[in-house]
């Protein structure tokens, strides 16, 4: 009985594994905007686009975010700021 129990509960988590999974992935999509749309709506944007810098610069910290004089240094340009 014990065993039975045992099995049904890692089927059921197992169960839960899956079904988070598919709902993770059908967020995973990825659409391309016109630009001249975002601009347009920008205060609609404007939370989104923060929510993902935010989450690549500060909480991932995939990216750091540079001035523009030192990017020019990187690229070897002369800095216009």
């Amino acid at each position: 009985m014990a065993n039975q129990k045992l099995d049904l509960e890692l089927q059921l988590r197992a169960l839960d594994v899956q079904h988070q999974q598919q709902i993770e992935e059908e967020f995973l999509v990825t659409k391309t905007i016109a630009a001249e749309q975002v601009h347009r709506e920008w205060e609609q944007w404007k939370p989104a686009m923060m929510a993902e810098y935010n989450s690549i610069v500060q909480e991932k910290k995939a990216v750091r975010q540079v001035s523009r004089a030192e990017a020019a240094t990187c690229f070897g340009q002369k800095s216009q700021v």
